[in-house]
């Protein structure tokens, strides 16, 4: 195994993801180590998700973990103590920072993943899907079950763009920030999922089946669904509020 303080750089060759790349840097050189420069996430969604991911997995040791745009890293630190934890990001200054939550670097593109068939017990891919282009989701998928064991366990998050209350800050932010925005043509647009597109890209995969799901209620986020079936995922209620939406996937 690598240096953990070893970034395995790889080259990134896609100029949609440029952007994104730079973005992310950015973030820990204004925001800090910390979950602030994270991007869109805050401390209370931050632990619900750590906390499910817990009561998935339980108490595991010497497993190898792909955490895919892991960041600075949070996520998976504490998985890290006792199990081999590869993170894969675009950034070079995130990557930095998850180096000294043992989390081994990797930089790449998740739609290259620069690992042989089947070679990760468990992978979480937090607020990545999001950022890919949306010729690129399936195959985004389709590279994360590859780099899987057999029966092993994928985490995929991303934000529901149905829910209302997200569509209400959209609105709000779109009108407070319209010169920004404005000013910032050359920037990728941020395409978040509904429950039902995701739920058709796990279909059209056809290598997996749905294991679990968690999804948070903002700015409730005390209220969570913990379901083992996509019935509820379907129903009104879940597709206008829930904000969060995670799938854990099995590998058939």
């Amino acid at each position: 195994m690598s240096s953990k303080s070893e970034i395995k750089v790889m080259n990134i060759n896609e100029p949609s993801y440029a952007f994104w790349k730079d973005e992310f840097s950015n973030y820990v050189k204004t925001q800090g180590d910390n979950i602030r420069g994270v991007g869109y996430w805050d401390e209370l969604t931050h632990s619900k998700f750590k906390s499910f991911i817990t009561t998935i997995l339980g108490h595991i040791s010497a497993k190898k973990i792909l955490d895919v745009g892991g960041g600075l890293g949070l996520i998976t630190s504490k998985l890290a103590e006792e199990n081999h934890v590869y993170n894969a990001d675009i950034s070079v200054e995130q990557l930095k920072c998850s180096i000294k939550r043992n989390l081994i670097p990797v930089l790449c593109n998740a739609i290259q993943l620069p690992f042989k068939d089947e070679s990760f017990d468990y992978i979480i891919c937090c607020g990545v899907i999001q950022h890919v282009c949306k010729e690129d989701r399936l195959k985004l998928l389709e590279e994360l079950l590859r780099v899987c064991k057999h029966n092993g366990l994928l985490f995929i998050e991303t934000l529901n763009s149905d829910a209302l209350a997200r569509r209400v800050i959209r609105i709000a932010r779109n009108t407070r920030n319209i010169n920004k925005i404005l000013n910032r043509d050359h920037a990728p647009k941020t395409r978040y999922l509904s429950i039902n597109e995701l739920l058709r890209y796990v279909q059209e995969c056809n290598e997996c089946k749905i294991y679990s799901m968690l999804l948070i209620y903002r700015p409730l986020r005390d209220l969570v669904t913990f379901s083992i079936t996509d019935c509820f995922a379907k129903s009104l209620i879940a597709k206008w509020f829930s904000t969060d939406i995670t799938f854990v996937l099995r590998k058939k």
